[in-house]
């Protein structure tokens, strides 16, 4: 209450309305929120090996498709338009890497 800024308005109706509408399957878990390569450490050994994430100060409970979506965000591939691809922040573009469909499809296997 005592750090309430006055130009922000109260998200109380924001809270109803999601109270309302979040579907009946969605989950909580601790989400990263910022999932990127800039941000996981891969085992030298083996490269396709996630053996630290870094970054987690904007980590909090959340449905654990933020995650997956936050990923999505910063994935950029060969074919997208220009703007897409002057946005781009990591190697995703690069023959060999997942389509965002594949990404979504790998997501979605380890996941069940």
């Amino acid at each position: 209450v005592k750090a309430k800024t006055p130009n922000v308005p109260s998200f109380a109706l924001v809270r109803q309305w999601l109270g309302k509408h979040t579907p009946a399957d969605s989950k909580t878990c601790i989400i990263h929120n910022d999932w990127r390569f800039d941000n996981v450490i891969l085992d030298a050994a083996d490269p396709t090996k996630v053996i630290g994430v870094l970054d987690w100060e904007m980590a909090t409970l959340g449905d654990p498709l933020m995650d997956l979506g936050s990923a999505l965000a910063y994935w950029i591939e060969a074919d997208d338009n220009i703007i897409m691809q002057q946005s781009r922040r990591q190697p995703t573009h690069l023959k060999g890497m997942m389509t965002r469909d594949e990404a979504v499809a790998y997501y979605l296997e380890q996941t069940g």
